[in-house]
């Protein structure tokens, strides 16, 4: 071992993963006043990435159910606060844009070489 540390919660702790499109992405302690703006807001907020009203999606892991509430609504007080449980998981995507975008710069280098090979081809 490297000095490593290996911490297992107590019965009693309850945590949430905060996860995706976030500064700092994590688990956070759940306790009884925690809502899901303050998650958000623990864990930095969402990045650029995640655009300007990004989808939160919340998977309940016990029910399998999965609910999405738009970032803005949930600032405005819009989307009426939703209860978490141990073992949720709060998601924040890439949005459209972003994700476009991010394909499309995997996908370049793959066009130059086929454009450098079929011009190779025509000497």
């Amino acid at each position: 071992m490297r000095d490593d540390v290996v911490y297992v919660p107590a019965n009693t702790d309850r945590y949430v993963s905060v996860m995706g499109q976030v500064y700092r992405p994590g688990t956070q302690l759940l306790q009884k006043e925690t809502t899901l703006a303050r998650l958000i807001s623990d864990a930095g907020g969402p990045t650029l990435q995640a655009g300007k009203n990004p989808k939160i999606k919340v998977y309940e892991i016990a029910t399998g159910k999965l609910r999405e509430i738009d970032f803005a609504d949930l600032l405005k007080g819009k989307a009426s606060e939703i209860s978490l449980h141990s073992g949720d998981i709060v998601y924040l995507p890439m949005s459209g844009f972003n994700s476009a975008s991010y394909t499309l710069d995997r996908l370049s280098p793959l066009v130059s070489i086929f454009t450098t090979a079929a011009l190779l081809n025509q000497r």
